[in-house]
């Protein structure tokens, strides 16, 4: 809807559009920063046009259509020239016009013409008065000249406003900027109150670790002693004994053999937090492995109604830790055995040619384990309530030990379960990633390159790997930089961001590829971009692109330990064939 118009010809019409300017700006509801920015805007374009010799006329019109609604300034000018004309849509008058409002268009017309449209976002439709009502306010304030000194006196007020206005947003950013620095002086001292809580549990953790091995130890010997000491009486090389001597020195042997199995386990487990255990791959048959288990774990099973079933396997040669992977099969068989009253449990393997990786499952149709107990079970000294429980008891580290073996061994463990219809636990190793898994466990790290220039993300990464004595970091705050320490340094693994200064994640990529040198090292993107078909199909060079979102320990410890034992598998494969050859 139209508001009001006026022509314009004059230097006095350029003020005279500027107030009505104002006062449509202001009659519409725009705030007064608005308001001087609407009528600046029309005043210098009409300038520029008047100074170039045209004339025409300005329309002020609320364009309620338009989402958000716009209150409009519409020019029609007619400039004085022969073929072209004479305003430029480069002059500074139109480049400021430009800057200041919402909506600019600029029109070159036949003969001469030129039509320009101003705009400025307004309120919506039903937060002012009537249009009609504006428009006869507008019409009764019309005047047939300009006062110069009051558009004078207008211009000073707007003026001083703004620069108050300025100043005062000044002052603000100054308190905003006091506060931030001040903010980033406690999240520093947080860091370092991180880093100094995360040594001391790194120091308590080695003192436990280093407590339980010299404890499990020193218990070894007087337990063995008894053991031996109750076989002696049983054997009754000192003489006969009664049969009530004879069950009591049973319980004290059984007691004894208890107690040992929690000591062993216990030192175990010191000793994979201390990264103390060593793997000792060697070659071993598939099938003759599975029957000296079945041999081992018959005489456990202490009920009749529960079958013990070992599934015929692939006959097929294996090299890894079997010393290792019978430990794991044994505690979990067993536990299988000590929570079935009745049905079966079932050992059966199968090897994935392709992945490179064999998987033990072994199912039973025991109690299951509820949904919310199922991480519980992987933690060291837990134990689900349950009358079986109360019948069989345990230290609660087997599990825990048993998982901290397969991951040492570059595999996991995985739980499958329902209360009242049995349970799966599936181990996953993989077979050719021996020297691999040797490697992370024999003492020897593995170096991590972190090439990210946000220094929380590199934190994050550090104190993750700080958890892992097998791990050694360095650090790169950019793309360049980051090659250069590939280069110098040959990392096991790089991890790296893709907005970086300097060069990008995309082109550092490129560049340690295109290196004979570095083109073998395994790179983990992580990046805070959406992860899509596209960005995958760009960083094909990568080993895995990981979100930063979604990252967690796991997360990036199974993504290290699966680049790494990837690259050591391709490369004892590629030994194998060079001897072969």
């Amino acid at each position: 809807m139209m508001l009001i118009e006026m022509p314009f010809r004059t230097r006095a019409d350029i003020v005279l559009a500027r107030q009505y300017a104002k006062r449509a700006a202001e009659a519409v509801g725009l705030a007064a920063q608005d308001q001087t920015r609407f009528a600046t805007a029309v005043s210098e374009v009409i300038r520029e046009l008047v100074a170039v010799s045209c004339s025409g006329r300005i329309e002020f019109s609320f364009e309620e259509a338009r989402v958000p609604p716009l209150l409009m300034g519409r020019m029609h000018a007619n400039c004085i020239g022969e073929g072209q004309p004479a305003l430029s849509a480069h002059s500074d008058a139109l480049i400021a016009a430009r800057r200041l409002l919402d909506h600019f268009q600029f029109e070159l017309l036949d003969k001469g013409a030129t039509r320009i449209e101003l705009g400025r976002r307004t309120v919506a439709r039903d937060k002012i008065r009537p249009l009609a009502e504006i428009k006869s306010s507008l019409e009764q304030q019309h005047v047939p000249g300009a006062d110069l000194n009051a558009a004078f006196t207008d211009q000073s007020r707007e003026l001083i406003a703004s620069l108050q206005e300025l100043q005062d947003k000044q002052q603000e950013l100054l308190r905003l900027n006091q506060e931030l620095q001040d903010t980033n002086r406690g999240v520093v001292a947080l860091y370092a109150e991180l880093e100094e809580k995360a040594e001391q549990l790194r120091a308590a953790s080695e003192a436990k670790s280093k407590f339980l091995a010299n404890v499990s130890h020193e218990f070894r010997t007087p337990l063995n002693s008894i053991l031996a000491l109750s076989r002696l009486l049983l054997d009754r090389l000192d003489g006969g004994l009664e049969a009530e001597q004879e069950k009591q020195v049973t319980f004290i042997r059984r007691s004894a053999e208890t107690l040992l199995e929690f000591v062993n386990d216990l030192l175990d487990l010191a000793k994979v937090e201390a990264g103390k255990v060593e793997l000792h791959p060697s070659e071993f048959q598939l099938a003759d492995f599975m029957r000296g288990l079945r041999g081992v774990l018959k005489p456990l099973r202490i009920n009749d109604p529960v079958d013990l079933v070992f599934e015929e396997c692939e006959p097929i040669a294996l090299i890894g830790d079997e010393g290792k992977l019978g430990q794991i099969l044994r505690n979990l068989i067993s536990n299988a055995l000590k929570f079935t009253e009745r049905g079966e449990v079932r050992v059966r393997v199968t090897y994935d040619r392709p992945l490179g990786t064999a998987c033990f499952e072994v199912c039973d149709t025991g109690i299951g384990i509820a949904p919310a107990d199922q991480s519980r079970i992987f933690g060291e000294f837990e134990q689900i309530a349950s009358g079986l429980q109360k019948k069989n008891k345990g230290s609660g580290l087997g599990l825990a030990l048993s998982q901290r073996l397969a991951r040492l061994m570059g595999g996991d463990i995985l739980l499958e379960s329902e209360v009242g219809r049995g349970s799966i636990f599936r181990l996953r190793v993989p077979l050719e990633a021996a020297e691999a898994a040797q490697r992370d466990g024999s003492g020897r790290t593995t170096r991590v390159l972190v090439v990210d220039d946000e220094e929380t993300f590199r934190y994050v990464v550090r104190h993750i790997l700080a958890s892992e004595s097998n791990y050694e970091l360095i650090e790169a705050q950019d793309g360049a930089e980051g090659v250069a320490r590939v280069r110098r340094d040959l990392p096991d693994i790089v991890i790296a961001d893709l907005q970086m200064p300097v060069m990008t994640g995309q082109e550092m990529l490129r560049e340690l590829a295109a290196d004979p040198r570095t083109r073998d090292i395994p790179v983990i993107v992580s990046t805070s971009l959406p992860i899509t078909a596209t960005l995958l199909s760009e960083l094909k060079a990568a080993s895995k692109v990981l979100s930063k979102t979604e990252l967690s320990r796991d997360t990036l410890l199974n993504a290290i330990r699966d680049s790494v034992g990837t690259r050591t598998s391709s490369a004892h494969a590629d030994l194998k064939s060079l001897n072969s050859g």
